[in-house]
C-alpha cells in the first residue's frame, strides 16, 4: 500500500476505473453509424452493468463473511487468543431480519466506499446547537473515530444528528490508510486538545468504529485515560479479526488475531483498567470482525444488537437509539469500576 494512500483517493480510483469500464464497454458495443443518442444510451447501459456488477461484488462479499461469521462462532481454533465475555450470547434471528439486514449492509458499503469516503470527508469541529445544549445536563464534547480503509465520511449521518443534540463533535481522518495505530493515538491527542480549547471541557467522549475501537485504546496506552470520560465501539475488533489477513499495511497486521501488539495491548493494567469507561455494540450479523465475539472485551459493558452488519452500524437508526442511551449516562455503576480497577492494580 503506498504511504500517501487515503480513503478518499482510493474511492475516487474506483470511481475512474467504473468509469473507464463503462466506457469501454460502451464503444465495443456500438454499431458503426451510431449518433450521440446511440453513445448516450450505451454508455447508460454499460454504468447500469457495472453498477449491477458492483452490487454483485458487495452482495458476495457480505454474504461469505456472514457465512464466515457462523463457521467461526465455536471455532476452537479461532477463538484461541479470544477470552470470550460473558454476555455474548448468539440468538437465533429470524430471516425476514437477516435479509432485511443484508440489503441495508450492502447498500451502506456501496454509498460509503462510492459516495462518503469519496466525497463527504468532513473533517473538524462541528459545534452543538446552542438551544439544545441549554435543555442538556451533559454535553460533553464527542470525538467521532473512523475505521479501517474509512475517514471522517462515516459520520456524515451521526454527525448533524449530534448536533441537534447539542453535543460538540470533532470527526477526524487518519492517514495514511496502512498507517500505524500507535501514530493515529497520537493524531488522536491533537483532536483532543483542540476539542477542549473550542469548548473548555476538561475531558471528552469517544465512539470509534470498527478499527477507531482499537485507536481509543491505543489513546490510552500512550496518553491515558485523565481526558476521556467514557468510550463507545460500535463493532471494534478488539481482539482480532481474521479479515485482516486480507489488508495491507501495518495496522492490518496489528489488527491479527494473536498479533503481539494487539495481545499486549489486551493484557496491560492500563486497558484493563480503562474498560470500566468502555462500552461495546456487537452485532450478531457482523461482516468483518471474525469470530464475532473478538468486538466485546471481559470487563467492558457489551451490548449485543442482532438487526444490523457492521458497515452500517454509524447509521443505522436502531444503532443510533443506543448511541442516545450512552450519551445520557456518565459512567459505568461504581460496583464495575471498582472491581475492574482492582485488576489493574
Amino acid at each position: 500500500m503506498h504511504k500517501n494512500m487515503t480513503a478518499s483517493l482510493t474511492g475516487r480510483l474506483y470511481g475512474l476505473i467504473a468509469l473507464s469500464v463503462a466506457l469501454i464497454l460502451t464503444f465495443t458495443h456500438l454499431p458503426e453509424q451510431a449518433g450521440a443518442a446511440d453513445i448516450a444510451l450505451g454508455f447508460a447501459g454499460s454504468l447500469l452493468r457495472v453498477g449491477l456488477g458492483v452490487a454483485a461484488l458487495y452482495t458476495t462479499v457480505v454474504c461469505l463473511g456472514l457465512l464466515l461469521n457462523v463457521a467461526t462462532r465455536n471455532s476452537r481454533f479461532f477463538h484461541k487468543h479470544i477470552e470470550v465475555a460473558p454476555e455474548v450470547r448468539f440468538e437465533p434471528v429470524a430471516l425476514p431480519t437477516v435479509v432485511k439486514a443484508l440489503r441495508h449492509e450492502i447498500l451502506a458499503n456501496i454509498k460509503s466506499f462510492w459516495y462518503l469516503f469519496p466525497w463527504q470527508n468532513r473533517t473538524g469541529i462541528v459545534e452543538g446547537c446552542p438551544q439544545a445544549s441549554q435543555a442538556r445536563a451533559n454535553t460533553t464534547p464527542v470525538l467521532l473515530v473512523h475505521g479501517f480503509m474509512c475517514n471522517a465520511g462515516v459520520w456524515n449521518t451521526l454527525r448533524p444528528h449530534l448536533q441537534r443534540r447539542g453535543i460538540t463533535s470533532h470527526s477526524i481522518t487518519c492517514n495514511p490508510l496502512g498507517g500505524d495505530i500507535d501514530d493515529f493515538a497520537h493524531m488522536m491527542h491533537t483532536a483532543v486538545l483542540e476539542l477542549q480549547r473550542r469548548t473548555g471541557s476538561q475531558k471528552v467522549r469517544m465512539i470509534g468504529h470498527s478499527m477507531g475501537g482499537l485507536m481509543i485504546r491505543a489513546y490510552v496506552k500512550h496518553y491515558g485515560e485523565q481526558h476521556i470520560e467514557s468510550a463507545l465501539c460500535l463493532g471494534a475488533p478488539h481482539q482480532g479479526t481474521i479479515y485482516s489477513l486480507g489488508g495491507q499495511g501495518i495496522c492490518a497486521k496489528q489488527m491479527n488475531l494473536g498479533n503481539p501488539w494487539l495481545m499486549s495491548m489486551t493484557r496491560s493494567k492500563a486497558d484493563i483498567a480503562f474498560r470500566r469507561k468502555l462500552t461495546n455494540i456487537c452485532t450478531t450479523l457482523e461482516d468483518i470482525v471474525q469470530p464475532a465475539s473478538s468486538a466485546a472485551l471481559p470487563g467492558a459493558r457489551n451490548w449485543m444488537v442482532s438487526h444490523c452488519g457492521h458497515t452500517v452500524m454509524p447509521a443505522d437508526k436502531g444503532i443510533i437509539a443506543l448511541i442516545d442511551t450512552w450519551l445520557e449516562e456518565v459512567v459505568l455503576e461504581e460496583s464495575t469500576q471498582e472491581e475492574y480497577a482492582a485488576l489493574a492494580a
